[in-house]
């Protein structure tokens, strides 16, 4: 499971000013990811994390690659 977000207008992300994204867990309101989107750059999508399977359970890797997209 990836997650992103990304600019739905196509406004870089430098253009928008206080922008982040996060990812908490609802559980324990726990910030597991938080990435500040604004002056990083002339892109309109960050790929956030992935989830996937391991050891039996899920792991989550904080990736926080910039992309282009809407």
């Amino acid at each position: 499971i990836v997650f992103t977000v990304n600019s739905f207008t196509g406004q870089t992300f430098q253009e928008v000013q206080n922008a982040f994204c996060r990812l908490v867990d609802e559980t324990n309101g726990q910030e597991l990811a938080r990435y500040t989107l604004d002056g990083g750059g002339q892109y309109t999508a960050q790929i956030m994390a992935k989830v996937h399977r391991a050891d039996g359970g899920w792991r989550m890797t904080a990736l926080g690659t910039p992309a282009n997209g809407r």
